[in-house]
């Protein structure tokens, strides 16, 4: 018994020192849009939250579009998409760079392989990973 509850407390004592898992946020824009709507600043709220609860955390910011418009445009879209959450956290007192910001256009939705995906709104996002 002495045993196990050493090895329990060492596996307590591993778990307790590991990162926390990375976590996901999403906000999403109208199509063609690329300011943040009012309804998304909860989300973004929720970012600052996490942000403040990890010192030292690491950020990546994705911007996406979906298929309609031609490939140059989706690519500036989704930057700029990413960019504008990128200068809200900034704005509401976070350190993030521009470079933190990246853009991939219309990539996921022709990843998904089903061309009737293609254009579906929910690709006009920008995902938010925090490390």
């Amino acid at each position: 018994a002495t045993t196990e509850l050493k090895i329990g407390e060492l596996l307590k004592e591993i778990s307790g020192s590991m990162p926390p898992k990375p976590k996901m946020f999403s906000v999403t824009f109208g199509r063609g849009e690329m300011r943040i709507k009012e309804a998304q600043l909860g989300i973004i709220d929720n970012i600052l939250s996490e942000l403040r609860s990890r010192p030292g955390a690491e950020i990546e910011v994705t911007g996406f579009t979906d298929s309609m418009g031609s490939e140059e445009i989706n690519d500036r879209l989704s930057l700029e998409r990413a960019l504008s959450v990128v200068n809200q956290l900034k704005d509401l007192g976070f350190l993030v760079e521009p470079e933190d910001a990246v853009g991939r256009g219309e990539r996921a939705s022709r990843a998904s392989g089903d061309p009737d995906e293609y254009q579906n709104p929910l690709f006009n996002k920008v995902e938010i990973v925090i490390r």
